[in-house]
């Protein structure tokens, strides 16, 4: 009894926050290219041109596990904006992350580039945890490459969308 009442209140939850927003925003194997982007065929990609708003860290055990922090090691997380298609796709999301006992999910804001070139804000669900396990991903410790697929790195104390927003277009 108390599995189904656990159940129930999950899907009404679920429900809930699909209703409330359908963008996902994802920075690692959800990626288009990696292993679990499948769970993604139904969706609809907005951008592969995607940035976070609020700064994470970053660690890696062989995928990414996001943390949001100001710290000096944090950046904004580069990755891709999708519409879900369905609740359905929301729960395979909940499930392959482990939601909620292992990655947890909120809603945040995201800047992105549409298919006319043009630099948009959204809201998107995105996975995080509280507790990272792996390697910290730091501007010194990983090699460029392992830190441009994930991370983009930017220069302001405080991130400032506007400003963020003038340097893309400077570089259309």
């Amino acid at each position: 009894m108390a599995v189904r009442t656990r159940n129930l209140a999950y899907e009404n939850g679920l429900k809930l926050d699909f209703d409330k927003c359908r963008y996902v925003f994802v920075y690692g194997t959800l990626k288009q290219g990696y292993g679990n982007n499948y769970l993604l065929s139904n969706a609809k990609l907005i951008s592969d041109k995607a940035y976070t708003v609020d700064k994470f860290e970053l660690y890696d055990v062989g995928f990414p596990y996001a943390k949001f922090s100001n710290s000096k090691d944090s950046a904004v997380l580069k990755g891709e904006l999708y519409e879900l298609d369905s609740i359905e796709t929301f729960r395979d999301l909940d499930n392959l992350e482990g939601y909620p006992h292992h990655y947890r999910r909120k809603m945040i804001k995201v800047i992105y580039k549409d298919k006319d070139g043009k630099w948009k804000k959204a809201l998107a669900w995105i996975y995080y945890t509280n507790k990272p396990c792996g390697d910290k991903i730091t501007n010194k410790k990983f090699e460029p490459e392992l830190r441009k697929k994930y991370l983009e790195w930017q220069r302001y104390n405080k991130f400032d969308v506007n400003a963020f927003l003038a340097e893309k277009a400077e570089t259309k």
